[in-house]
């Protein structure tokens, strides 16, 4: 009696359920993301770096992106930019500290979550599918704790459930400005990182192949120029920034070095197709299975491509999103002749997902489908605990929280300081006293004292001229 009169009442508000979900999705997924961010945050070198630069003006704001593993630095600016406004937004709260930013991460990745569910939903009719694909993807372990670090490759994983979000809403919307909106944040997502463009070139290249396909040959050329345009105007900044730094590495130099040496060479060994498959699988397993493992993951995501690219053969807008991507990202990988490293693939985990909760989905009867829909959803929801649980001890630093009150504790006290010290470990690239500095106080020659912090976060005294 009380199930069905939810089901009428839902029936009945169709609009007001579409728009309250999402949001009650947002609040949790954004209340999970920053559980423990005061105390455990990831604070070292590359977060005080890129928070301080978030710290100072927007004219002194990068023109291009982060350093990259890949070499050089990344496309675009964007991920500065993203981070100086959430510092303006979401700093004066909490005194301008780096988690701050964390927590302003945490916020446009939970967006994005939302965004993703509403045009899931839409597409395919289904909540418990939609649903549950949206939270396998938002609640694996390594993504939910680099969400709450001050780092680039959350911010690309958002920008690319964005892309997806307006791929499946627009679907095969002919009007030119949806194909700015979508190549925009595509290529913004690639800006963010480079792994991104596994993604974003399909996105890309599906309007003009819907063009092609529908024989409308001179409307596939404007498409085109529209979305070279549009990569023209985002890559302004960089190419500013390379026109008055000419000598410093600009782009990924160490990927291009590896596609060149590949095609230079071309044979089996250079081409490294198994190690390729094998660090996908291995990278995505990290990634989305983690406390638990998974040997035959590979041959899952095989048999998941096939039965997914049989079933969305006629959907080009939906292949660009799904299977293509991770065959463009099997292709790019074999290439590559160094070390893989697991949060490049961060960006290709939507799609993946995607992919295999269309291919379990993929059967020929409503029932069959209702039924593996509402198991994707059970199985996203019984995994929530142990996920939860292993993102709590994923890239934390439980010591900024002692770190974090002694400091407050210092600045009351004092506000000057010749040194602060710490007698538990933190890592090398970290600063005990960037905190204590964000806070009004000052490190100094000829200050007096050295301050000590403990594990409980209590301080201590000592004179500087004492060893």
């Amino acid at each position: 009696m009380v199930l069905s009169s939810l089901r009428a009442w839902f029936a009945m508000r169709p609009r007001i359920v579409r728009i309250a979900l999402p949001s009650v999705v947002f609040v949790i997924l954004t209340v999970v993301r920053v559980q423990g961010i005061s105390e455990k945050f990831w604070l070292l070198g590359d977060q005080i770096r890129d928070w301080t630069i978030a710290l100072g003006s927007w004219r002194d704001l990068p023109l291009s992106g982060t350093p990259s593993t890949a070499g050089g630095r990344s496309l675009g600016p964007v991920y500065y930019w993203m981070l100086w406004l959430i510092r303006h937004a979401l700093g004066p709260w909490l005194d301008n500290l780096p988690h701050a930013g964390g927590i302003g991460l945490c916020l446009v990745q939970s967006a994005a979550d939302a965004f993703l569910l509403t045009a899931l939903w839409r597409r395919t009719h289904s909540l418990p599918f939609a649903l549950g694909t949206v939270l396998l993807a938002a609640t694996s372990p390594f993504d939910m704790a680099l969400t709450a670090t001050i780092w680039n490759p959350p911010v690309a994983v958002a920008l690319v459930k964005v892309t997806m979000a307006i791929m499946l809403i627009g679907n095969d919307r002919p009007s030119t400005w949806w194909v700015v909106l979508a190549s925009g944040v595509a290529w913004l997502s690639v800006q963010a990182h480079s792994s991104a463009l596994f993604v974003a070139a399909p996105v890309m290249a599906s309007f003009v192949v819907n063009e092609l396909v529908a024989r409308r040959w001179m409307r596939a050329l404007q498409v085109a120029q529209a979305i070279a345009e549009v990569i023209f105007v985002l890559q302004i900044p960089f190419l500013i920034d390379y026109s008055l730094h000419p000598a410093e590495p600009a782009g990924p130099t160490s990927i291009v070095a590896n596609v060149m040496f590949t095609l230079s060479h071309p044979s089996w060994w250079s081409l490294r197709v198994f190690e390729a498959a094998h660090g996908i699988a291995m990278s995505f397993d990290y990634i989305l299975l983690r406390p638990w493992t998974f040997p035959s993951l590979l041959i899952l995501i095989v048999a998941s491509v096939v039965v997914t690219a049989v079933r969305v053969r006629q959907d080009v807008t939906l292949a660009s999103i799904t299977v293509i991507p991770l065959l463009f990202a099997a292709i790019g990988f074999s290439t590559w002749q160094g070390t893989f490293y697991v949060y490049w693939f961060l960006t290709l985990t939507p799609p993946l997902v995607l992919t295999v909760a269309l291919a379990l989905t993929a059967l020929p009867w409503r029932l069959a489908r209702s039924v593996t829909s509402t198991a994707v959803l059970v199985l996203a929801l019984v995994c929530q605990p142990a996920r939860f649980a292993q993102a709590q001890i994923t890239a934390r630093l439980p010591e900024y929280g002692p770190l974090l009150r002694g400091s407050r504790e210092l600045r009351r006290r004092t506000p000057e300081l010749r040194a602060i010290e710490v007698t538990f470990f933190l890592p090398p690239s970290s600063d005990p006293e960037f905190l204590y500095k964000l806070l009004g106080g000052k490190i100094a020659a000829t200050a007096k004292y050295v301050a000590t912090i403990e594990r409980t976060g209590d301080v201590s005294y000592r004179p500087a001229s004492e060893p």
